[in-house]
Formats: C-alpha cells, sequence, structure tokens
C-alpha cells in the first residue's frame, strides 16, 4: 500500500513539472503560413511613446523582423483619447480590453487573431516583446 502511494506521488509531482515545463514553452517561430500581427498603441502626448517612435520603430523596421509579422498601430493626439472607445478603429475594437489599463505604449503579439502576448512600457518592450518578436521571426 505504501509502495503504491509513494509511486503515485511520484508520477503525480513528475507529471505535474513536465506540465509546468510545457506550458511555459514560447510559441513556435512563425512558418510562412501563419498569421503573426504586432499591434502598438500610442499617443502624440506621450514622451515613453515618441521616445519609441524616435530610437525603436525604425530599427525594428529595418532590422527584418516585421517581415513575418504585420504591424498595425493606432496612435491618438493625446493619451485621453485612448479611454474613448468612439476613437478605437473598427478593426481594433476588439481588441481594447488588452490594453487595459490604457496607457501608452502597449504593444500585442497576436497570432491568427488570438493573443500570445502584451507589453507596456519601453522596459517591457525591451525586455519582453522584442526578443519575442526576433523569436518568433526566426532571427
Amino acid at each position: 500500500m505504501r509502495r503504491t502511494l509513494l509511486v503515485g506521488l511520484i508520477a503525480l509531482v513528475i507529471a505535474n513539472a513536465a506540465t509546468a515545463i510545457f506550458a511555459r514553452t514560447p510559441p513556435r517561430r512563425a512558418a510562412p503560413d501563419e498569421a503573426y500581427a504586432l499591434v502598438y498603441v500610442g499617443a502624440r502626448d506621450c514622451p515613453p511613446c515618441r521616445t519609441w517612435d524616435k530610437e525603436r520603430r525604425s530599427d525594428l523596421m529595418a532590422g527584418g523582423t516585421m517581415r513575418r509579422v504585420a504591424f498595425r498601430e493606432f496612435v491618438v493626439e493625446r493619451l485621453a483619447e485612448l479611454r474613448s472607445p468612439q476613437a478605437w478603429p473598427a478593426d481594433l475594437a476588439g481588441l481594447r480590453p488588452y490594453f487595459e489599463p490604457l496607457g501608452a505604449p502597449q504593444w500585442l503579439l497576436l497570432k491568427n487573431e488570438t493573443v500570445l502576448a502584451k507589453a507596456a512600457g519601453m522596459t517591457q518592450w525591451d525586455e519582453q516583446m522584442l526578443p519575442l518578436l526576433h523569436y518568433v521571426a526566426g532571427r
């Protein structure tokens, strides 16, 4: 009885460890037929948004990462405008809840219209989203 219980407990621990490892597996690299998209939300009166626009955007677009990832942006004049549902384009309105709390800059990485990852602020862009984009693009 004790031996059976011990073997069962060990099997349960191994199964849970395997599940935890596989749950953290990053998405696969993009195959040519997969639809990845990066959605950027920003505001012209937002200093971090201006920094991203001047310092990071051109490197991203020129570096080859975005050959396999479509890019869509929604930029408003004033940050406060992001709170207005009427300001959002119809094709992005369904993503609005993913940008809560509403602020900028923020990014979503989508695969076949399913949200894979979210980043908010320059630190998360540099440390999370950009490496993930490089990985997905196979760079």
